[in-house]
């Protein structure tokens, strides 16, 4: 009887160091696996936002007057001047206190939104040539088809309209545009 019970207690002990080694292995390729699933997500977001983009460019050059180009315009001057960037925002604190008491007076909100951009976003942009930028809001996006989104101060896309391009702040690995992605 004692021999029996002392092979079930080593098959007992196998099979949890088994189930172990099973499930160590499943977690790590579940989570390789959803993080794979967010880079696609995100570089098929990208390509179509780079499709809406050049309908938009395109409508744009056929009748400049009644289509305008998409998203909040990013000044590359800006980007190279830190303290103008620090101005700016001292300066839209002021304005946003000031707005805050307009719109209790008129209850109407007309507050442009500020992104924070990566030092490595910021060089690949200032390094472009003739570029034409802007960063498109959630509400950009939603009007031209593209739905659930995530945009945040950090988190967004920028559009190079002349050079059909997308890039997005937060980087995969290091990689920002979608062409190198």
């Amino acid at each position: 009887m004692k021999e029996k019970s002392g092979i079930a207690l080593i098959v007992l002990i196998l099979i949890v160091v088994a189930v172990g080694f099973v499930i160590a292995f499943g977690v790590k390729y579940v989570k390789e696996y959803v993080y794979n699933q967010g880079k696609e997500d995100i570089k098929a977001t990208m390509l179509a936002i780079q499709s809406v983009t050049r309908n938009v460019k395109n409508k744009h050059l056929v009748d400049e007057e009644n289509n305008g180009l998409i998203g909040e315009k990013l000044e590359l001057e800006n980007l190279s001047n830190t303290e103008v960037l620090e101005e700016e925002r001292e300066e839209n604190t002021e304005n946003e206190n000031n707005l805050e008491d307009d719109k209790n007076n008129t209850g109407e909100e007309n507050i442009k939104k500020e992104y924070i951009l990566p030092d490595e976003l910021k060089e690949i942009l200032l390094n472009l040539e003739d570029a034409e930028l802007y960063v498109l809001s959630k509400e950009d996006l939603e009007n031209h088809g593209i739905k659930d989104v995530n945009v945040s101060e950090t988190e967004f896309y920028v559009v190079d309209y002349n050079a059909e391009e997308v890039y997005y702040s937060l980087g995969i690995e290091g990689l920002f545009s979608l062409s190198e992605l």
